[in-house]
């Protein structure tokens, strides 16, 4: 009877430690999944687990910076923006969600705006995924957090042997969408990692649900009626600059394949004053956070650049490329012919009509008397290999618009 006690003990503590090296393993799978080099963890697990998942994850070439929250997390004693800033790669965001004040340090992040692709962050809790309580947990926990389309949340719960991962976002939490979630994956300690939601994010994340978003825009004199169309309609529009119409058909193209609309304000100016209860202009409302994007374009000039970043915003510019598929039969099938690579003969052939050429055209500057006819022959069949359907002052588009669309 002596023994009893002990060995439940040694079984509860073995029990204990596979379990939180099954954790490590998964934790390590998923770091080299995302291909992370660095790592933060938020933890009020034990100093031991702590330095078995750092050991791995260091045998990976994974950097990670241990913070516990076991106390309070407030900005004075843990400020997370700090902790996890980094300019040029992501930074993993690894966090204990079964800790007293797991909440408290997400809410901070949700203010430092931390949810986005620079982020990706990995949840660990302690909830047995039953489609109840975990789907529960996730409401409670992330509806209220200021994400957005391009947050990288995995929220991890245990299924058995095998741990869940579900995908955690928001369309727009301040438009007043619905959290959306789905199945990212799971891992087991046998088979390893297995991603269900492969490909690029995005792809996955194409229908807005017709999201309405915030979009401000210029017209110089405010008309009686306004009706969305005048933005971008092709005929001249009084007070709807071109730049403003290019903008807004752009915006609509995307917004017809994305599933979202618009509600729309009126502006009368591009650049106002970042104080508070000044007028109203595209800028200072973007800056206030009033508007979620603008549907028009502005110049910008030195004096704004201290409170204008026009170099990382959310959205720096778009850009649109056309292409076009050649039947592979008909016309196209005699197209295609052209389009296939050289062979070598092919290749040999030209290498000897452009050796030639070079011989002719070095004999024929020699009888010129120009200076270094053979370096004037090899670049001049050179730049004929290199030349370009274009030529120097050449108007490539005749069409002209005024500031005014006209």
């Amino acid at each position: 009877r002596k023994m009893i006690l002990p060995c439940i003990l040694f079984g509860l503590f073995l029990t204990v430690l596979s379990s939180n090296v099954e954790v490590a393993n998964f934790v390590t799978d998923y770091v080299s999944y995302k291909d992370l080099k660095f790592v933060c963890y938020f933890t009020c697990e034990s100093r031991y687990y702590n330095t078995v998942l750092a050991h791995k994850l260091t045998k990976e070439g994974v950097r990670m910076s241990v913070r516990r929250i076991d106390k309070d997390v407030d900005a004075t004693a843990l400020h997370v923006a700090r902790v996890a800033h980094q300019r040029t790669v992501a930074v993993g965001m690894l966090l204990d969600g079964r800790c007293d004040h797991t909440r408290a340090l997400l809410h901070q992040a949700s203010k430092n705006k931390l949810f986005d692709a620079m982020h990706p962050w990995l949840v660990l809790t302690d909830i047995i995924n039953d489609n109840v309580n975990y789907t529960d947990y996730v409401e409670d926990t992330f509806k209220w957090l200021n994400l957005s389309v391009d947050a990288d949340i995995a929220v991890v719960a245990k299924e058995g042997d095998k741990y869940t991962m579900t995908d955690v976002y928001n369309f727009g939490k301040i438009q007043g969408n619905d959290l959306e979630t789905t199945l990212l994956g799971t891992w087991h300690p046998v088979t390893g990692l297995d991603i269900v939601l492969k490909g690029y994010k995005y792809y996955h994340r194409w229908d807005f649900h017709n999201l309405t978003l915030r979009a401000i825009t210029v017209i110089v004199d405010l008309p009686n009626v306004f009706y969305p169309e005048m933005l971008s309609e092709m005929s001249f529009t009084p007070g709807v600059a071109a730049m403003t119409k290019i903008t807004s058909q752009m915006l609509n193209t995307l917004k017809e394949r994305h599933n979202f609309r618009f509600n729309y304000s009126i502006a009368g100016r591009w650049i106002g004053s970042p104080e508070r209860n000044s007028t109203l202009a595209v800028t200072n409302s973007l800056f206030w956070e009033e508007q979620d994007l603008s549907s028009t374009c502005a110049r910008i000039f030195p004096s704004w650049l201290d409170w204008v970043d026009i170099y990382h915003p959310p959205t720096t510019n778009l850009q649109t490329k056309f292409y076009y598929l050649m039947s592979e039969k008909g016309v196209g099938q005699y197209e295609n012919q052209f389009l296939t690579p050289m062979s070598d003969g092919v290749w040999g052939c030209t290498f000897v009509a452009g050796i030639a050429c070079t011989l002719v055209l070095a004999v024929a500057a020699r009888i010129e008397k120009r200076p270094k006819s053979g370096w004037y022959a090899f670049f001049s069949v050179f730049a004929a290999f290199c030349q370009q359907d274009f030529e120097d002052g050449v108007q490539l588009f005749e069409e002209t618009f005024s500031s005014q669309g006209g």
